[in-house]
């Protein structure tokens, strides 16, 4: 029984700091700011701290440092870079989409206070972090939209016959599958804890080392599943197949050069040959440069079949340009 004092010592210490935070006010983790930071914004960015605390349930531990720079080229209005723990605005509170970059932002900030994004990318291969920074920006996005009441996707969504390029249709992925995802495996706060280990397991498929396919180069590398969707949900006729073709991806492996390039990509369930015709069409899409055909580059010539292969079935894909799929 002597265990017993020692505890009741503790809690009744521990109870005791408690009253006396509760008395002097408990300081919460702020904004430090950095260059070019205009010091009268410093309210409403820990405002929406606050906020994004009590969206996500889980607390800043440490102050978010701030800075504000140059609008790259990209057309970014604002990032968070993990490796260094600073929070870049390149827009200020004039600017349209302020809030919305701000919020986003935060949501990163606070996931890496939690879970070290930066370490935790490091550690896993380049399908796994891309599947990571998936569900990172799902949640990112998934605060900024209930906060601010407002909805990313519908404003995403193409019309049925407009192609769209690979960065929208990142985009959907984020706000689609890893969207899903996120909300069917713990929600804000608890989904990155335990992250998909594919973008395959994105999709509720293959969440395994993926399989090797009979066909294709036999030292290529492996594109994932979420270079098949996007090249899937870029061209018209094939985005409709795009989250079929992404959850019976098993593996893959891809090789261009100047010549051309193959493809050969596992399957756990075979599809049909209106669906492979659609993916050859998409890819056809993916890979022709602008202007092709029009007395410019040549446009690309895939070619593709199905193979049989243990446990599933493979689709060999080779065409004559160079270029990396997805």
């Amino acid at each position: 029984m002597r265990w017993i004092m020692p505890v009741v010592f503790a809690l009744t210490g521990a109870l005791l700091l408690a009253a006396a935070g509760v008395a002097r006010g408990t300081a919460r983790p702020g904004v430090q700011a950095l260059a070019g930071l205009d010091s009268a914004e410093i309210p409403a960015i820990e405002a929406q701290m606050r906020a994004v605390e009590r969206w996500r349930g889980t607390p800043f531990t440490r102050p978010v440092a701030v800075r504000r720079a140059e609008a790259p080229a990209d057309g970014r209005q604002g990032w968070y870079d993990a490796e260094s723990g600073v929070l870049t605005l390149a827009v200020g509170p004039a600017h349209a989409l302020y809030l919305a970059t701000v919020t986003h932002e935060l949501v990163h900030a606070l996931q890496d206070q939690h879970v070290d994004l930066g370490l935790l990318a490091a550690r896993r291969d380049a399908d796994a972090a891309a599947a990571l920074h998936a569900v990172a920006e799902a949640e990112a996005l998934a605060g900024t939209e209930a906060i601010l009441g407002f909805s990313m996707a519908a404003h995403l969504q193409p019309a049925a016959d407009a192609p769209i390029d690979a960065s929208h249709a990142q985009l959907l992925f984020e706000a689609g599958p890893a969207r899903r995802w996120l909300d069917e495996n713990g929600g804000p706060g608890r989904a990155l804890t335990a992250p998909p280990p594919t973008t395959a397991a994105l999709f509720g498929g293959e969440a395994a080392p993926p399989a090797s396919p009979g066909c294709g180069p036999a030292a290529g590398a492996t594109a994932g599943a979420l270079s098949l969707w996007r090249i899937a949900t870029t061209a018209p006729v094939s985005r409709p197949h795009a989250d079929g073709l992404a959850a019976a991806w098993q593996g893959d492996r891809w090789e261009g050069g100047a010549a051309g390039g193959a493809w050969g990509i596992r399957f756990g369930a075979a599809p049909t040959p209106e669906v492979v015709d659609a993916f050859i069409a998409g890819l056809s899409a993916a890979l022709a440069p602008h202007g092709c055909g029009n007395g410019g580059a040549a446009c690309p010539e895939v070619s593709g079949a199905l193979q049989p292969a243990a446990g599933g079935v493979d689709l060999c894909l080779r065409w004559s340009t160079a270029a990396r799929p997805g």
